[in-house]
């Protein structure tokens, strides 16, 4: 009888199993260039941020991820000398995508003015943008000062620890924690106005922009899970940006209508 029981509960194992093993398949490929000409790009170093994964393109500008999970993942492509690229793929169970990336080249240029006090001089237009709105200060900034004090540190550790007004919330899924992301105070659930939270307060996820490519919006992704920010570590991002909405937003970054907040991360430079 004993026996009996053994061989039915490996039996049921087996398919829990597959199911796992097909959800982990996915794999993406891809080729970097640097320019439309179809001149291959060596050595750039490629980023799936929100699975902390990344891989260094071969002699040919080709890379590879296998076993990746179902879901929005980000993509980020670094070299020196060119912009960062970032861009958003959708992967399906067992699917095989196989994508090409052009990253136009941003040579270094150097300051004629000699400068007394400490300033961060980038060569990203778009940190340069992110220094521009701190200085006007109609939202919270987190720069690349303080985000090297934490390089150990998870992202989220360090936006909540600096960012008054959100916190963070565990994801759900299958009956299980699948991971961590932050919510506004200003208000609970989604939604473009303030709700009365009946039943308990609900988080209330914030907008995510990564590099300016718009990752998350919970009132336009309501059916897709929500990226895990305790797999960011705070080493990859050179400044953070947070707005909990109204008319603080950027314009450039006010086309979300859930009102949770809108929260800017910006990679580093290589």
């Amino acid at each position: 009888m004993r026996a009996r029981r053994s061989v039915v509960a490996v039996i049921l194992t087996v398919p829990a199993l597959a199911a796992q093993s097909a959800a982990q398949t996915a794999v993406m490929s891809g080729t970097v260039y640097r320019d439309s000409a179809g001149h291959q790009l060596a050595a750039a170093e490629v980023l799936l941020l929100d699975l902390n994964r990344r891989v260094s393109a071969n002699w040919a500008g080709e890379f590879k991820f296998v076993q990746l999970p179902a879901g929005r993942h980000v993509v980020v492509i670094r070299h020196v000398g060119f912009a960062p690229l970032t861009d958003t793929i959708d992967v399906a169970n067992g699917a095989t995508i196989d994508r090409e990336f052009i990253l136009t080249e941003q040579p270094a240029s150097l300051d004629t003015v000699t400068v007394k006090a400490p300033s961060r001089k980038y060569i990203s237009p778009a940190l340069q943008d992110f220094e521009e709105r701190r200085k006007a200060g109609f939202g919270h900034f987190i720069g690349e000062e303080e985000m090297r004090k934490n390089n150990e540190r998870r992202l989220i550790d360090v936006i909540q620890g600096h960012v008054p007004g959100v916190s963070t919330f565990n994801m759900k899924g299958s009956g299980s924690i699948v991971g961590e992301y932050l919510a506004s105070g200003r208000k609970c659930g989604a939604g473009p106005v303030f709700l009365s939270c009946k039943g308990g307060p609900q988080p209330c996820p914030v907008t995510l922009y990564l590099d300016g490519v718009l990752v998350y919006d919970a009132a336009r992704d309501e059916a897709r899970q929500m990226p895990d920010l305790s797999r960011y570590n705070a080493r990859d991002y050179a400044a953070v940006e947070y707005y909990a909405g109204g008319a603080s937003v950027p314009v450039k970054y006010n086309a979300t209508s859930s009102g949770c907040g809108v929260l800017l991360l910006w990679t580093r430079e290589r």
